[in-house]
């Protein structure tokens, strides 16, 4: 099912960086991501999105606060505790392996731990969609 989606979506994605891929998931699917977001942000399971920046690499990191965006990874404990549905929903789904049958030339990490899944919940007018993440880099 996914790979159908990602492989119409590929000329997308190497043009402008992103796909919307409308009708990706039925309805069921996204009725259950939904509750279950829903219940990790009303027990406090989101925690306020922050970000960091140094001037060089010996400065002290500024820390910033995005607002109206929370978010948790997959294997947060509170989202394992408050929306154990979550994970094979997302499982259920095989977005990675999707991913990496549909854009071989990226070569993407098919190792454990090699994908990470953030949830995040704009809460009002926050929205980050083109980013990317290079926690641990050199």
């Amino acid at each position: 099912m996914m790979e159908r989606h990602l492989e119409s979506a590929y000329d997308q994605l190497m043009s402008q960086g992103y796909a919307v891929i409308d009708g990706a998931l039925p309805n069921h699917v996204t009725d259950t991501l939904r509750a279950d977001m829903e219940t990790l942000r009303q027990h406090g399971g989101l925690r306020q999105h922050r970000f960091g920046f140094k001037s060089d690499a010996g400065a002290q990191a500024r820390v910033y606060t995005k607002p109206h965006i929370f978010e948790a990874e997959l294997d947060d404990d509170a989202v394992q505790r408050l929306a154990p549905r979550l994970q094979a929903t997302l499982d259920h789904l095989r977005l990675a392996q999707a991913a990496r049958a549909a854009f071989p030339a990226l070569r993407l990490n098919g190792e454990p731990g090699g994908v990470a899944v953030k949830l995040q919940c704009n809460d009002g007018s926050g929205c980050f969609p083109l980013h990317y993440d290079n926690a641990g880099s050199s």
